[in-house]
């Protein structure tokens, strides 16, 4: 061959070499974009079952917390304990408040949109179920607080129906005790359930207010009879109070018993259509 035909052949195979180097690249960058595009929407989509799968776990807990906050009989001096429970729940739903809320990703170029449209749907079950356990965690939350803040309300310690008693240290007693109870119904959460309960004590404390007068005028005077109808009258107020009080954390086991119900099977349903 000639210098001007090898030359010219050899100009050639570099143009068809090149060329085809150059799509093997845009092969390879269009497999890795669609598989990394891919990879995104997979690990969204795990972020999102983790965040369902620990508000589904934390439910169990919150049955139990329910029960021991809603029983008439129950210790409120020992609810602190529940409080982790109640705290890992709000936590939980807040996390998974702040997933859903993140903007889902787009996908590379030459790569589907299809997986991430997948997504929105979950992402807006997340939405809906973690604001749901959140609004779980908040009412056990109050209930707890209802409760713990109540146990101490008109603390009176052990009254005498006698006047063998140091009137002046008696007296400074029920003060303290009025003061106390004033601040707590101050400091009481609202629940619709227990409304006419709060009413109930808003009642009874203003009635404490005068009572406590009349029962140590009693006392002083040594009217037997007196002391013993005004101590009568403070075991009702205190019973009727009970009485409202296991009237308003029955309906609410029964609502919040119901959103818990509903809102582990609304779970498990989103769990299993995470793609």
């Amino acid at each position: 061959l000639s210098h001007t035909v090898d030359s010219e052949r050899r100009f050639r195979w570099s143009i068809i070499v090149g060329t085809a180097f150059t799509l093997v690249l845009v092969v390879a960058a269009g497999i890795w974009l669609v598989g990394s595009s891919d990879g995104r929407a997979a690990a969204q989509a795990e972020g999102y079952r983790r965040v369902l799968t620990d508000l589904r776990e934390d439910l169990p807990d919150a049955q139990i917390v329910l029960a021991q906050i809603t029983e008439p009989a129950a210790d409120a001096t020992q609810f602190a304990d529940l409080i982790p429970t109640v705290t890992d729940l709000r936590a939980d739903a807040e996390t998974a408040l702040d997933v859903a809320a993140e903007p889902l990703p787009g996908p590379w170029p030459l790569a589907s949109s299809r997986p991430f449209e997948m997504l929105e749907p979950v992402r807006q079950t997340t939405s809906q179920q973690a604001t749901t356990a959140q609004a779980v965690a908040r009412r056990l939350g109050e209930v707890l607080d209802y409760r713990s803040l109540f146990a101490r309300f008109l603390d009176t310690g052990d009254l005498p129906n006698r006047p063998e008693v140091d009137l002046s240290e008696l007296n400074l007693r029920l003060a303290t005790a009025a003061a106390d109870s004033a601040g707590i119904l101050s400091e009481l959460p609202t629940d619709a359930a227990l409304a006419a309960h709060a009413q109930l004590a808003r009642n009874a404390l203003e009635r404490f207010t005068t009572w406590q007068v009349d029962y140590v005028d009693a006392l002083r005077s040594d009217s037997t009879d007196e002391v013993t109808a005004l101590l009568d009258e403070l075991a009702e107020i205190r019973a009727g109070l009970d009485r409202e009080l296991v009237a308003g954390i029955a309906q609410i086991r029964t609502e919040v018993d119901k959103s818990i119900i509903d809102l582990a099977a609304s779970l498990d349903a989103a769990i299993t259509i995470v793609p």
